[in-house]
């Protein structure tokens, strides 16, 4: 077993723990559906955040050939890992929760951190691909990161419901036009 596989299991199970952590409270949500009020918005972000957990798994791949791994690179990819995993949590609703779950409610007690860690790792994300899978910083996928770092900041003390819609919008939008240059079939 290569170093690189060894420690992909690690990043694999960090990674395994926010996604279970999503289907989870969707599954909750569906329980719980007749004392639900229901969110676009919330959906939005946990389909958007499961998305970014799978593509940041898809993209641990291209740091097969880094080579030495240091305890240093290992624990800068571990970070960004859960920094994403910590995101989501802060959008999933926790099942003691009793009487009716509004997700608007939830979201909005929990976006300015969940905006903060957002534009943290996309920060770490552009750090990590240079310092540690020796990527030049000026590259296409950054491109795309910087403006989204802006759009998180933006989002985090926004309490507008019309912004947050927009913010979505454009987050998607970022996101496509970033896998666009970054994902290999």
């Amino acid at each position: 077993m290569s170093r690189f596989e060894y420690l992909s299991v690690l990043v694999s199970i960090v990674i395994a723990l926010g996604i279970s952590e999503m289907t989870v409270s969707w599954g909750r949500a569906l329980q719980q559906r007749h004392q639900l009020t229901f969110s676009w918005l919330h959906l939005f972000w946990t389909l958007f955040i499961v998305l970014l957990m799978v593509q940041f798994w898809w993209g641990f791949w291209n740091f097969r050939l880094v080579e030495p791994w240091s305890l240093p690179a290992l624990l800068s990819v571990l970070v960004e890992a859960v920094t994403l995993v910590l995101a989501a949590l802060l959008l999933a609703p926790r099942g003691a929760e009793s009487g009716p779950l509004d997700l608007d409610r939830l979201f909005f007690a929990n976006s300015r951190l969940f905006f903060i860690l957002g534009a943290a790792l996309i920060a770490q994300l552009a750090l990590v691909d240079t310092f540690v899978a020796g990527k030049p910083v000026a590259t296409l996928e950054n491109a795309f990161r910087v403006p989204g770092v802006g759009v998180a900041l933006f989002a985090a003390w926004s309490r507008s419901l019309r912004v947050q819609y927009a913010v979505a919008l454009l987050a998607g939008v970022l996101l496509a036009g970033f896998l666009a240059t970054a994902i290999q079939l």
